[in-house]
C-alpha cells in the first residue's frame, strides 16, 4: 500500500503522465477505482484507465470470494499480481477502507496505490482513513503542480484553499465574489446564480456548472432557471413524471427500523433470499416493528414480505436504498441527470442528458456524447430522473469544467464548511463567480468548520491532553457543565486578519462591520 498526495487541487500531471503509457512501461496492469461515476469517468477519459467505482469493484469481489468454489478461483486468478489505483481517496470512510484492504489481501494484489488531497470533501460515514494514513507516516509521493486553474487569479486562490488560507483565497478573487448581503435566503442566493448563469450563456455562449451546498438549493436554483427557459420559448411541451427520490441515509440509519417511514419505497441493488426479495425488486413500506428491528414490504401484486435489519450483510452494507415518490414535471429541451445505475442502458448516475422528446412510447434523449437514443416508458429508469441544472459540491467532486458558478453562505449551517468551499473554487478551468451572503462573515464560518471527518484517536488524545493540564476528574466535570471553554488554537488571528471584526471591537463596531450589502453589489475583502 501507497499513497500519492494530491495538494493541491487538479494536481495530477505526475499521475496522468504515467498512466497514460503502455501497461509493459509501467510494470503492471492498472486498474482505477472511485468513489462514483463522475471520478471513475475522469480517471478513463483523463488517464486512460479503465476504471470503475469502489463499490462496483466491491460488490462483485465480495461476492465472489463469498460465494467460493470455482467463482472465487477464477475472480482471484484474474486479479492476483494487478495494481489498482484508487482515486479521490479522501472520500473514503474507515468502513470502506477496510473492506478494500481486505479485498486487496484476498485476490493478491500486487499493490494498492491511493490518490487523495486531504483537504477535500469526506465520506458522509465515519473516519478518515487517508489523512490518518498519511498523519501516521505511510509511504507517499506529493503532487504540487496544479493543472486544472489555467486563470492565474484563480490559480492563486485555489493554492490558498489547499493551503487552509481562506482569507486570502476569497479576498483574492476580488470582483469575481457576488455578496448578496448578509441576510441573504437561499431564493436571494438562487436568483443572483441564475443572473451569473443567463450572463455566462451570453457573453460565453454556453452555460457554466452551477455547484450549490445542498440538495434543496440545487432544487430551488434548477426551478429558477427552468422559469426562465420556459419565458423564453427553449423548452416545450410538458408531462409531469411519476419519479422516486433517494433518502439519503447513513449505514448506521438504514440499519434502523425507526428510521424509516410508511410509504416509503426499497429498491433492493442485491437479493435477499431470506426474505424472498430479488434484485432490482422495489418494495413500498407499509409497517415497522421498532423491537424487532424489521419492515413490512408490499411488493404491489399482494404479497407482503419480512425485512429483518438485524440480518448482517456483506461488508457491512444493506442491500436497498429508500426513496419517497414524487412528481416532476418535465418538458421537451429539459437537462435532467440520473440518479441511478443502470447497465441494461448503461447509464450512470450523474451522468447528464438532454430531453430531445417525449411521448407515450418513452423519451427521446440527447447523452453527453452528443449521441441519440430512446429510453422506453414501460422501463423503471425514467423515475430515476432528476434537473441537471445545478449540483452539489459533493457530487462535483472530481469533475473539471471550464465555467463554475459556486454559491455557498454562511448561513448555510454544517455544509458551510472550508473543505465545500475548497472543492467549489477548484472545479473551474477559467472562470469562477463566487456568490455568498457576505464574504467576511464567510470567513468567521469556514475557519470554524473544516469539514474534516474527525479521527477518533486523534480526538481522544486531543481529550487526553486537555484533562491532563488540568485537574483529572474535576477538570472534566467542569467541562461537561460549560464551565470551561477552549478555543480553536489561532483562531481570533485568522478571524482579525480578514476583517471580520477589528481588535478590541465593541458590538455596535462588529455590526457596522457586517452591513447587508446591496443585492447586485460586487464585493471583496
Amino acid at each position: 500500500m501507497s499513497a500519492s498526495r494530491a495538494s493541491p487541487a487538479g494536481a495530477r500531471r505526475p499521475c496522468s503522465g504515467w498512466s497514460r503509457r503502455p501497461p509493459k512501461t509501467c510494470g503492471a496492469q492498472l486498474t482505477g477505482l472511485a468513489p462514483n461515476n463522475q471520478a471513475a469517468k475522469a480517471m478513463r477519459e483523463g488517464a486512460g484507465i479503465p476504471s470503475q467505482t469502489i463499490e462496483q469493484w466491491l460488490s462483485r469481489t465480495e461476492s465472489a470470494l463469498a460465494e467460493g468454489g470455482a467463482r472465487a478461483a477464477e475472480h482471484k486468478a484474474a486479479w492476483a499480481g494487478r495494481t489498482v489505483l484508487v482515486d479521490e481517496s479522501s472520500m473514503q470512510s474507515n468502513a470502506q477502507a477496510d473492506r478494500l484492504m481486505k479485498a486487496s489481501e484476498a485476490l493478491g494484489l500486487a499493490r494498492m496505490i491511493y490518490i487523495g488531497d486531504e483537504r477535500q470533501l469526506g465520506s458522509p460515514e465515519a473516519g478518515a482513513p487517508c489523512r490518518l494514513a498519511l498523519g501516521s507516516g505511510l509511504q507517499h509521493a506529493q503532487m504540487t503542480e496544479i493543472i486544472r486553474q489555467r486563470d492565474p487569479v484563480l490559480l492563486a486562490a485555489v493554492t490558498h484553499m489547499a493551503r487552509g488560507d481562506i482569507t486570502n483565497a476569497i479576498r483574492g478573487l476580488g470582483d469575481r465574489v457576488v455578496a448578496v448581503g448578509a441576510n441573504a435566503t437561499d431564493i436571494d442566493l438562487a436568483k443572483a446564480a441564475v443572473v451569473a448563469w443567463s450572463d455566462y450563456r451570453t457573453t460565453r455562449g454556453t452555460a457554466p456548472a452551477v455547484i450549490v451546498p445542498t440538495n434543496a438549493l440545487r432544487a430551488e436554483v434548477g426551478q429558477m432557471i427552468r422559469s426562465d427557459l420556459i419565458a423564453s420559448g427553449e423548452l416545450g411541451q410538458v408531462r409531469e413524471v411519476p419519479t422516486l427520490r433517494q433518502i439519503r441515509m447513513t449505514s448506521a440509519e438504514a440499519a434502523k427500523a425507526a428510521c424509516y417511514t410508511e410509504g416509503q419505497v426499497l429498491v433492493f441493488h442485491t437479493g435477499n433470499k431470506a426474505a424472498g426479495i430479488g434484485r432490482g425488486s422495489e418494495l413500498t413500506v407499509v409497517g415497522r416493528d421498532e423491537n424487532r428491528n424489521t419492515l413490512v414490504l408490499d411488493d404491489g401484486k399482494g404479497t407482503k414480505r419480512v425485512l429483518d435489519l438485524n440480518a448482517k450483510r456483506r461488508g457491512g452494507r444493506q442491500a436497498h436504498d429508500a426513496y419517497r415518490e414524487s412528481k416532476l414535471e418535465v418538458r421537451d429541451g429539459d437537462r435532467m441527470v440520473w440518479d441511478k445505475l443502470d447497465k441494461t442502458l448503461g447509464v450512470r448516475v450523474g451522468e447528464s442528458f438532454t430531453v430531445e422528446k417525449m411521448d407515450k412510447a418513452g423519451w427521446t434523449i440527447r447523452t453527453e456524447d452528443g449521441q441519440t437514443r430512446t429510453v422506453p416508458a414501460s422501463g423503471p429508469m425514467l423515475r430515476f430522473v432528476s434537473y441537471g441544472y445545478a449540483e452539489t459540491a459533493d457530487r462535483s467532486q472530481a469533475s473539471t469544467y471550464k465555467d463554475v458558478v459556486g454559491v455557498l453562505s454562511s448561513k448555510h449551517g454544517e455544509a458551510a464548511t472550508e473543505s465545500r468551499a475548497y472543492v467549489m473554487m477548484s472545479r473551474s478551468a477559467e472562470n469562477l463567480t463566487f456568490i455568498t451572503n457576505d464574504p467576511k462573515l464567510l470567513v468567521i464560518k469556514l475557519s470554524k468548520q473544516t469539514g474534516l471527518n474527525a479521527i477518533a484517536s486523534h480526538e481522544l488524545a486531543g481529550m487526553v491532553s486537555d484533562i491532563s493540564g488540568k485537574n483529572g476528574l474535576a477538570a472534566l466535570v467542569d467541562d461537561s457543565l460549560g464551565g470551561s471553554k477552549t478555543e480553536k488554537p489561532g483562531a481570533e488571528s485568522v478571524l482579525q486578519s480578514a476583517g471580520a471584526y477589528p481588535e478590541k471591537a465593541d458590538d455596535k463596531a462588529f455590526e457596522k462591520a457586517h452591513q447587508p450589502a446591496s443585492p447586485t453589489q460586487v464585493h471583496s475583502l
